[in-house]
């Protein structure tokens, strides 16, 4: 299967993390609103182009776009991304690298061992 994928990342998360982690459950509570509103609006862009979401991973995600999808369409998702916003100029800003190739997927037995490779 060929797909799209659009990688995006929030630089300097880990250090507004921190930051915010200062403040207590208030800052908990900031990091889980912005969060919300970027990954959210993230989210709705790569639907409205086509694609999906298979997994978030802290202040990361992944977006494939199917390749029956012109490649554009990750692009243009980039694009309608809205930058994070004004009034929390503190707070990190997002990457995306959109990439193409061969999707390869497994599944990893749920009895697997790692001891078992030796």
């Amino acid at each position: 299967m060929f797909a799209t994928v659009l990688f995006a990342d929030l630089q300097g998360f880990t250090s507004y993390t921190e930051q915010l982690m200062k403040s207590g459950k208030s800052g908990a509570e900031r990091l889980s609103r912005l969060l919300n509103d970027v990954f959210g609006s993230a989210a709705e862009a790569i639907h409205r182009r086509g694609g999906f979401i298979p997994y978030f991973a802290g202040d990361a995600f992944a977006g494939l776009f199917p390749d029956h999808l012109a490649p554009e369409e990750a692009l243009h998702a980039a694009e309608d991304m809205p930058p994070v916003p004004a009034e929390r100029p503190e707070a990190p800003g997002a990457v995306e690298a959109p990439d193409r190739g061969i999707l390869v997927a497994s599944t990893i037995p749920e009895d697997f061992r790692v001891d078992e490779l030796a």
